[in-house]
């Protein structure tokens, strides 16, 4: 009898689970989300605080990546301290007309606009960036850009642009126009597995006329290939898938905004700029990124230690999944 009754009680229990599972899944969910949230909050703490200690005692900051603000107002808390601010999206004009201040000036372009901004603003500038003792930049994309519905958020269905500012081609045009071989080059640039696997399916779709126009058609191709690849079979399967389609839509960003070259622009205007104790403060918010901006950092620095140019630090990282990654790394000037 006792025997019985403990299969009853089991069955109940099994079928009680399995009417609840999605509630639980929501809940679970939930959850997870709350512990990221909770993350992101003490990284931007942390963040915030490593910041003010990195350009402490810096008279004459660049913060070329204002987005909304949120370090350049932090270095302007320093009442000694003045911020030159560069973004390349076309609202940041409005956003820095909310700053009243005479230790701040803002302008809108990117890293290699910057010579053409410093000639047309000779006698503003000039001191500037005589005196500019640090540079700061957080590479990706702003919350403000992540808000623009231009396919930046990947689980949103939006059209697939892509595009910092409004100049260039978008993501789904490169998609449509570009060669195989291309498509392969800038998928595994990103860091993409399965790129041939996955451009052939683009290419697929173009003779079926069924083009890709939004995130969420990228993100369903994206997923319905690797899907099917033996890379993104086993227990960690739906973490490393979640991983490579990110990767997809880092890969074509970087593309589509010519990051890379950007990149090594900045690192050579740092060079140029700043002198001997200076800092290039960034963030950077994917394994690949990071890689990037070391190798370009110490490229043209010769193996000898007395050829070095930087002096390289990181003072933060989360090495979690790609889409929750963040590091911050400080170069001082040698």
């Amino acid at each position: 009898m006792f025997r019985s009754s403990n299969i009853v009680q089991r069955g109940f229990r099994v079928i009680f689970m399995w009417n609840n599972f999605y509630g639980f899944h929501r809940l679970f969910h939930v959850i997870f989300w709350f512990q990221r949230l909770s993350l992101r909050q003490y990284c931007q703490t942390t963040f915030d605080q490593d910041i003010i200690d990195l350009f402490r005692g810096c008279q004459t900051v660049f913060d070329l990546t204002y987005g909304d603000g949120h370090h350049t107002n932090l270095l302007l808390r320093d009442d000694r301290r003045r911020v030159l601010a560069l973004d390349r999206d076309p609202a940041v004009t409005d956003r820095f007309a909310k700053i009243h201040e005479d230790r701040f000036c803002g302008f809108r372009g990117k890293f290699s606009d910057i010579p053409t901004i410093a000639a047309e603003n000779k006698e503003k500038l000039n001191d500037w960036f005589s005196e500019c003792d640090g540079i700061l930049v957080d590479f990706g994309v702003s919350n403000s850009q992540l808000k623009s519905s231009k396919g930046f958020c990947v689980g949103e269905n939006s059209p697939l642009d892509l595009r910092m500012d409004d100049d260039g081609i978008p993501a789904h045009k490169i998609l449509l126009y570009s060669e195989m071989d291309t498509l392969i080059k800038i998928m595994k640039a990103g860091g993409v597995k399965n790129a041939k696997g996955l451009v052939t399916d683009i290419i697929e779709r173009r003779y079926l006329r069924n083009h890709i126009q939004t995130s969420e058609d990228l993100y369903e191709l994206s997923r319905h290939c690797f899907s099917g690849s033996d890379a993104f079979s086993g227990l960690n399967c739906e973490t490393s898938l979640r991983i490579n389609i990110s990767r997809v839509f880092l890969a074509l960003r970087m593309f589509v905004n010519n990051e890379l070259n950007e990149m090594k622009f900045l690192i050579q205007l740092a060079e140029t700029v700043l002198n001997q104790g200076s800092r290039l403060v960034v963030v950077l918010h994917s394994r690949k990124e990071e890689d990037y901006f070391r190798r370009f950092l110490f490229c043209s620095t010769s193996a000898s230690s007395a050829n070095r140019k930087w002096n390289l630090v990181a003072h933060f990282r989360e090495p979690s999944d790609d889409d929750d990654y963040i590091s911050l790394l400080s170069a001082t000037r040698l």
